[in-house]
């Protein structure tokens, strides 16, 4: 066998082990015939004449070494000779570095200083040489903390604040120093523990109430709270009174600063003091001041001065008249003795308001038309919650902004020719002092069929004066016709309001033969309605 020539090698697999596989090879060489080779298993190399080569990829990190049995055998003699070839891996930097976990934790005061060490990450790379030296770098969230290249210690690099951020969240960064570079990342959760670095903050600035002269000792005042802004502050707030209370007339809880009553007796004297309160975590203090005010025994009741006041507007004044002042009293000091006035009901909602003082004010324009007069009912309630009531009447006196009205649109007499002078012939009105007659001034005799229209008008006495104007119509007759005459110059008739329609109301006559013609006058504020009715029945409106 020559080491030194070409391999030409067909390779038939006889059988394999779990280390060595048994292969027939042809050899093309001359003078060579085919012979069995036990190979080494599993290391990826092939033995040719004079030749090694690789059949697989090789793994430093599995195998860095190799080590081989090659045999030279004739096969004309069956003689043979063995050698031990070591074939040696070269690494390659085909492997990234790897943290001992994925994350990391750890917790720092906030009262530690920067260079403060946190924790330590740390990564292996299985590569040798430059593949196998790993760095360390921060990569995001990296604000406070520096992450040591060579050892991977996160130290701090400022102060911290656990009520501004009492978590840190980092991504560090283990670079290999192989070509090419490899890397991998891993996640650091740092907890910030709070230090007691904050006084306690009063919830409000300062604090008042008031207490009663009549309390009873453990009578609870009032209570005041604070916070502390120490996230981690397990140990409770401690309230007491720092100052203020030389006569010891109260108590402040340490637990949950409700302020009582320990000398109620000594409160008689007392109208108002301030109390210092101070709050403690234990290191530091916070204090504010609380107002206390003493409260009068409410004893007596408000009192009018009468149980019925009586008072006069006049109509139509402009919103904000004064009406009248009611005056009530109460005989407890201080703000007990505060009165407070409210209209508790009157005829017209919203026509009057009452003021602080007692002042009664008209709210609207007042028309005695329409409500001559209006009744109220007032209370007047101290700050202890006792009341007095009284009843106001007030009415609106009359103004001059209305006109006569006539109690007809329209006025027409029917006279004979042959009536004597100063005869009355029509009434006009019945309220005013004159008597609205219309009389007959001279003879009117010859002067048959001629009618006369005029207008009549009515004034009033008032100021502003007012008037109003009715026409008036006068047909002159022959002395022997007779014109219509009804008996009756006023009627008054009821009827039900559910009525069927047609239903009669009335029956009108006239005296003598003649056929006439009735006609339904209305006011002015209704349509005008007329029907014909020979047999002088009234009948109700038709649909």
């Amino acid at each position: 066998m020559h080491l030194h020539e070409p391999c030409y090698i067909k390779q038939f697999l006889y059988g394999t082990g779990e280390v060595f596989s048994l292969s027939m090879l042809a050899f093309t060489g001359p003078a060579l015939l085919p012979s069995l080779v036990l190979a080494h298993k599993g290391n990826g190399v092939t033995l040719c004449p004079g030749v090694v080569q690789t059949t697989a990829l090789l793994d430093y990190e599995a195998s860095a070494s190799h080590n081989l049995t090659v045999r030279a055998r004739d096969p004309f003699t069956g003689g043979h000779t063995d050698t031990h070839v070591t074939v040696a891996v070269t690494d390659v930097n085909d492997n990234p570095p790897e943290f001992s976990r994925s994350v990391f934790k750890g917790d720092v005061s906030e009262a530690a200083s920067p260079g403060h060490v946190v924790l330590q990450v740390s990564a292996s790379d299985v590569d040798t040489g430059p593949g196998g030296s790993v760095r360390y770098s921060c990569v995001m969230e990296c604000g406070s903390f520096e992450v040591r290249a060579l050892d991977g210690a996160v130290t701090l690099t400022k102060e911290l604040d656990a009520e501004t951020e009492a978590q840190h969240v980092l991504t560090v960064l283990a670079t290999d120093s192989g070509i090419p570079q490899l890397s991998s990342t891993a996640t650091v959760v740092i907890d910030v523990v709070d230090f007691n670095d904050n006084p306690p903050a009063w919830r409000q600035d300062s604090y008042s109430c008031r207490v009663s002269a009549e309390a009873q000792p453990g009578h609870v005042v009032t209570s005041v709270s604070a916070t502390d802004p120490d996230a981690g502050q397990v140990t409770p707030l401690s309230y007491a009174i720092h100052s203020g209370d030389r006569d010891a007339i109260f108590k402040m809880d340490q637990l949950t600063g409700v302020l009582t009553v320990t000398a109620p007796h000594k409160l008689k004297d007392v109208a108002s003091l301030t109390l210092n309160l101070s709050v403690s975590d234990g290191v530091h203090a916070a204090f504010t001041g609380l107002h206390v005010s003493g409260l009068a025994s409410n004893h007596h009741a408000p009192r009018f001065n009468r149980t019925l006041y009586e008072a006069y507007v006049e109509e139509n004044s402009s919103p904000g008249q004064l009406v009248i002042n009611l005056v009530a009293t109460d005989l407890d000091a201080w703000d007990l003795g505060k009165l407070q006035y409210t209209i508790l009901h009157q005829t017209s909602e919203g026509a009057f308001t009452v003021d602080k003082e007692g002042n009664l004010y008209t709210e609207t324009p007042l028309d005695r038309e329409s409500l001559p007069m209006h009744s109220l009912k007032v209370s007047a309630m101290d700050e202890g919650g006792r009341a007095s009531f009284t009843a106001v009447r007030v009415t609106v006196r009359d103004k001059n902004d209305n006109p006569p009205v006539f109690m007809l649109p329209e006025y027409q007499a029917n006279i004979n020719t042959d009536v004597a002078p100063r005869t009355t012939i029509l009434k006009l009105f019945s309220v005013n002092p004159t008597t609205g007659e219309v009389t007959v001034a001279q003879t009117i005799h010859s002067r048959e069929n001629e009618v006369y229209q005029f207008f009549i008008r009515g004034e009033d006495s008032g100021s502003p004066q007012h008037h109003s104007d009715v026409p008036v119509t006068i047909f002159l007759l022959p002395p022997h016709e007779n014109p219509p005459h009804c008996a009756r110059k006023y009627a008054q008739f009821f009827i039900r309001e559910d009525a069927p329609i047609g239903n009669v109301i009335t029956s009108l006559w006239m005296a003598g033969p003649q056929s006439v013609q009735y006609l339904i006058m209305v006011d002015e504020g209704m349509k005008a309605a007329s029907e014909e009715r020979e047999s002088g029945g009234v009948q109700g409106p038709s649909p």
